[in-house]
């Protein structure tokens, strides 16, 4: 996903400020840090970048390098970026790359979601690439940053790791990593990938080749969050923005969403004192189901002068309930995180930045 001029919009400057006061005790816990940033250009890495400025304005001496396989594209949007002071970007890609040796730290984000949906699907060359991004390409990674003497490691994962139904508020160690691999009903191609990530990291970790921790992301909201995902949060804001009716194909399907700016907070945390070889959920412990989704984003057209859309509810699931949604217990207790922007806050300000962004 590529923004246009991320750091000028209003809605982003002022999550930066906030930045300035939730982040400051983990900016300060890395020190003089040089951070390597892989799939800087997506949801993650967008609102990492964002993060980085605010660090930078904020005067602290952390550097960071963005690998990227098409660097000019987001700089062509974000021209901004630079003349941002300690960042830089390097063109390459995750399963071949080489990193400088002032690396201290890795935010391992790159993956391959835009054939997330036709390798789950079966697609061969799409579970191909998949599987050459996620996996081969944290196996390069953590190889470079062993190679150069980085000390920490944090690889995004998912919560498609836990397997269609067990995901109904999972907690950590549902499964063994370092188990003898086996299919399990409900473990998608991606879900398998990752977890074959999940595992080079624990194994890493064990080896004290690398202090590697991990993020299993679950489901996400607000601005920056792509409109053309094969997300029903995408399909549902656009659609509002759109004066298109709401189609809501499963209304009891279950989920929770949180917002890139609380996701910014939960990574620094992990990155900075996660303990190493441990895997964190990181998502919002508030669940909706898709009816209830529609209804937020019916009374969010209101607030941001859209017309309510009309909503289409399609029928129930035959085979029980799709719930996706995590324990964040040990994030919580381990760490002192917790989510503070309610779905509703986050819903208005993702319209908010997508009607900024077109008025551009």
């Amino acid at each position: 996903m590529v923004t246009r001029e991320l750091l000028s919009s209003r809605i982003i400057q002022t999550a930066m400020k906030e930045f300035g006061h939730s982040c400051r005790s983990d900016w300060e816990n890395l020190g003089a840090a040089h951070i390597l940033l892989t799939g800087g250009t997506g949801f993650f890495g967008s609102w990492i970048i964002a993060s980085f400025a605010a660090l930078r304005h904020a005067g602290y001496p952390i550097e960071m390098t963005v690998l990227s396989r098409n660097p000019e594209a987001f700089i062509e949007a974000n021209p901004s970026l630079k003349l941002l002071s300690g960042l830089s970007f390097k063109k390459g890609d995750v399963s071949t790359a080489t990193i400088p040796f002032s690396i201290t730290h890795v935010f391992h984000f790159a993956t391959a979601t835009q054939n997330r949906t036709q390798a789950n699907l079966g697609d061969e060359s799409a579970e191909i690439e998949m599987r050459q991004t996620i996996v081969e390409g944290t196996r390069r990674m953590l190889s470079e940053a062993e190679r150069v003497g980085a000390k920490r490691f944090l690889l995004a994962s998912s919560g498609a790791v836990y397997a269609k139904g067990r995901t109904d508020r999972p907690v950590e160690n549902q499964f063994d990593l370092l188990a003898p691999f086996k299919s399990e009903p409900g473990l998608t191609v991606y879900g398998a990938a990752k977890r074959e990530a999940e595992r080079l990291c624990f194994e890493a970790a064990k080896a004290r080749r690398v202090e590697t921790v991990t993020a299993r992301g679950f489901a996400f909201s607000g601005p920056l969050f792509p409109l053309d995902g094969p997300y029903a949060i995408s399909n549902f804001m656009s659609s509002m923005l759109n004066d298109v009716a709401l189609q809501v194909k499963s209304p009891d399907t279950v989920r929770s969403f949180l917002d890139g700016r609380d996701l910014v907070r939960a990574l620094w945390r992990i990155l900075a004192r996660g303990n190493s070889g441990e895997a964190y959920n990181v998502g919002s412990d508030e669940s909706v189901s898709m009816r209830e989704l529609a209804d937020l984003i019916r009374s969010v057209a209101v607030k941001v002068g859209r017309k309510v859309p009309e909503v289409r509810l399609g029928p129930p699931l035959m085979q029980g309930d799709d719930i996706y949604r995590p324990s964040i217990e040990k994030l919580k207790s381990s760490l002192g995180w917790l989510p503070e922007i309610r779905l509703r806050e986050s819903l208005k300000a993702h319209a908010d930045w997508v009607i900024e962004q077109r008025q551009r």
